[in-house]
């Protein structure tokens, strides 16, 4: 299990199967209206809203949270669409053992 250590995000993800898959519960950076992200964020952003996988959160203006699992080719992907910007996949950090056990809702 891995979380994103990137812009104060939450994000919970695991290797499976050669994909990287972002847990239900982990937030997305709203896209600025600038278009100064990478197009394929954008494209996979408008997949993601297409499923209806990101539902707002209530108070928050700026993230929306994912209500389902979802699977990406690589962690630097996963951490991009959900920063919005270019970032590396060392953004993605190992939980310690001691915080294992969460309940994210």
């Amino acid at each position: 299990m891995m979380e994103l250590a990137y812009a104060d995000l939450f994000g919970r993800g695991l290797e499976c199967d050669g994909l990287f898959i972002v847990l239900p519960g982990s937030e997305v950076r709203v896209l600025g209206e600038n278009g100064n992200e990478e197009s394929s964020v954008r494209t996979r952003r408008a997949i993601l809203e297409k499923r209806g996988v990101m539902t707002p959160i209530p108070g928050v203006t700026d993230r929306q949270r994912l209500n389902s699992a979802v699977a990406f080719w690589s962690k630097s992907i996963a951490a991009r669409v959900l920063a919005g910007s270019h970032v590396p996949s060392n953004v993605w950090r190992p939980i310690h053992a001691w915080r294992s056990l969460e309940v994210v809702e």
